[in-house]
């Protein structure tokens, strides 16, 4: 069991991009959750093997996957949410990647887990899910939102940002000059588990997911 938490971020994807696979539901912009955990699957992966079998330092890979899954995430509600539409969202886009990449940069221990851009990004994250909410509500008969492949995906993301803020806005104390401590594991399971309750909300979307029919 105590491994089985400490790789439920790497297994919990697996899974769900297995099942996609072989499935082949991947169809229009829910490619970009496919891609998004393809992403956490080898940049997991990718960590655990610096870390445990050639003990290299392995922060860089999790900044990488930060910034990455900001971006793909704000590139998915700009596509399936219209309000985003109505402003110039390229300007704002850049801006916060500037930010973001700047408190990477500037302000956070290369020699520990970057509390504060991830802190700001799944706050942030964590508004896109209920602004997409707000517009499901005025736009979108209830009937319909349980056959909508993106409900279940924004509820996964929103579940496994909104649980996490603190629990990122804590790590960068506990990873200082790689201490581990009783409750950074305990914070390092509870974080996996919501990746894992993630995996399961996304999964239950891409079952929603319906190809086009072909001729026979």
């Amino acid at each position: 069991m105590q491994g089985l938490f400490k790789d439920l971020d790497i297994i919990s994807p697996f899974i769900v991009l297995l099942y996609v696979i072989i499935f082949r539901k991947i169809k229009g912009d829910s490619r970009i959750i496919f891609y998004y955990l393809l992403m956490q699957f080898v940049l997991n992966l990718g960590a655990s093997i610096l870390y445990l079998q050639f003990v290299i330092h392995n922060i860089w890979v999790y900044q990488l996957n930060c910034f990455l899954s900001f971006l793909l995430l704000v590139i998915f509600f700009r596509k399936i949410n219209p309000f985003w539409k109505k402003f110039d969202t390229k300007n704002i886009l850049s801006g916060l990647f500037m930010l973001l990449l700047a408190i990477i940069i500037f302000s956070e221990n290369r020699n520990a887990f970057n509390s504060i851009s991830y802190t700001i990004v799944s706050i942030a994250i964590t508004f896109l899910c209920l602004n997409y909410y707000w517009f499901l509500v005025k736009e979108t008969p209830l009937v319909s939102i349980y056959k909508n492949e993106f409900f279940f995906f924004v509820t996964g993301l929103l579940i496994y940002y909104s649980s996490n803020i603190l629990v990122f806005a804590s790590y960068r104390i506990l990873t200082l000059d790689h201490l581990q401590t009783m409750s950074f594991w305990l914070l390092w399971k509870f974080h996996n588990f919501m990746l894992a309750v993630m995996c399961i909300f996304i999964l239950k979307g891409f079952t929603c997911v319906t190809l086009p029919k072909t001729r026979s």
